[in-house]
């Protein structure tokens, strides 16, 4: 085995890195030659579209050679302007055309900034009080100390426990492994209820926002809620004002063969976090999408979005998301998602 390189920090330390010179469609191809096909996407559901679409780099040239850096506290540019007006047409039910975004880095800093707006929310409506994330068990939202207090992946989150507030979970949404060991069909979606309980433990005067995967990812392995799990969610929340935060980073922008996952559900979240396909992998960058009435309370107040980072909104970034979601839409690929599937599944 060839020895891991010298100064370059990967996940392990003892294994052997092949080093990737080039991509195409599912295809990656190192420089020893061999091809490997990337079945799952990037690893974490990132390459919606395939390798090497040649219009994403393009359109992101084309920005570089205008600009590529500005400082984003005092300037606006029109791929961030256009990005954000693409995202908001393309909400899920209410959100539709009703909401605005705020876009940055990474799908860890989507879900920190979805947690600030919530937070921030209500602060600006006087409800100071509410400040507590309610999360669940086997649920993985990013990888700073601050997300690790309300992500649910224990062997992520074990080290770093004395580092970060940690906030009050529930059982997943888990079928196969009910934490009440009990059949779907006479659950009664106890692990949905189990929200209401905890809700009224804490006091709902003291909690901000309720965040969940429509899909679980990294912790269970595309594990999906229910049916009837997310519309339980939605009343129980509405019931005790609390907004609902969905993590969309991997499910968002055509990965279950719907535009956002939380569609399959029929349900419309108060915020949105997104990442991962929103570039599908070409280039980082995030956003969090949130209904109109989220933003209210800070545009009466002029207070501004709490959050930031230097190279959030980059030009270049949103240039390339913004030709990632008309490819999507160009060659019908959401729509041809669950056709493909099932033409699979009878073969």
């Amino acid at each position: 085995m060839a020895k891991p390189h010298r100064y370059a920090v990967h996940r392990s330390w003892d294994r052997e890195y092949h080093t990737i010179e080039r991509t195409d469609g599912v295809y990656l191809y190192d420089t020893d030659g061999r091809r490997y096909i990337d079945a799952t996407g990037g690893s974490s559901v990132v390459v919606s579209i395939g390798h090497g679409v040649k219009e994403i780099p393009q359109a992101m040239y084309e920005q570089a050679r205008k600009f590529s850096f500005y400082p984003t506290h005092a300037f606006s540019n029109k791929p961030l302007q256009e990005l954000c007006d693409l995202l908001v047409h393309l909400g899920p039910g209410e959100m539709k055309d009703h909401s605005r975004v705020w876009v940055t880095c990474t799908g860890t800093d989507a879900t920190d900034d979805a947690v600030r707006l919530a937070r921030q929310h209500w602060v600006e409506k006087g409800k100071a009080g509410k400040h507590v994330v309610i999360t669940r068990w086997q649920a993985f939202h990013g990888n700073n100390i601050a997300v690790a207090g309300f992500s649910g992946l224990t062997v992520r989150r074990a080290m770093f426990t004395p580092m970060f507030v940690d906030s009050p979970h529930i059982p997943p949404a888990y079928c196969y492994r009910c934490h009440y060991e009990m059949n779907r069909s006479s659950c009664g979606l106890k692990c949905a209820r189990a929200l209401d309980s905890i809700l009224r433990q804490v006091g709902p005067e003291n909690v901000a926002a309720f965040i969940a995967e429509p899909v679980v990812g990294a912790a269970l392995g595309a594990v999906p809620a229910p049916d009837g799990y997310f519309q339980t969610i939605r009343e129980i929340c509405d019931k005790h004002e609390v907004l609902f935060i969905v993590d969309e980073v991997m499910t968002g922008l055509g990965r279950t063969g719907k535009m956002w996952g939380m569609e399959h559900w029929g349900v419309t979240p108060d915020i949105i976090a997104t990442a991962k396909g929103i570039t599908s992998g070409y280039t980082p960058l995030a956003a969090i999408i949130a209904r109109d009435e989220v933003w209210e309370p800070l545009i009466a107040n002029n207070s501004p979005f709490k959050a930031g980072h230097t190279l959030g909104a980059n030009a270049v970034s949103c240039a390339g998301a913004i030709a990632v979601l008309n490819y999507l839409q160009e060659h019908n690929l959401v729509s041809a998602a669950p056709r493909w599937a099932r033409t699979c599944w009878i073969k």
